[in-house]
């Protein structure tokens, strides 16, 4: 399925069981309403996953 990530407009609300984000949300011009979306798309009980990368981290600059 492709859709934006910012308007889920065409996914039924609690209609998915797991919502997967990777390094997407930072480049997102409105993150607040994609998280808003993914909220209300996932079914209750139902598991969304965002990853936000953080370089450097802080163990990485800790071992540099």
């Amino acid at each position: 399925m492709l859709s934006n990530a910012e308007d889920l407009d065409g996914i039924e609300s609690n209609s998915v069981e797991r919502l997967i984000a990777t390094c997407i949300l930072v480049h997102l011009l409105d993150p607040e309403k994609a998280l808003q979306n993914w909220s209300r798309v996932v079914k209750k009980g139902g598991q969304l996953s965002v990853f936000v990368p953080a370089e450097p981290s802080i163990l990485l600059r800790f071992f540099r």
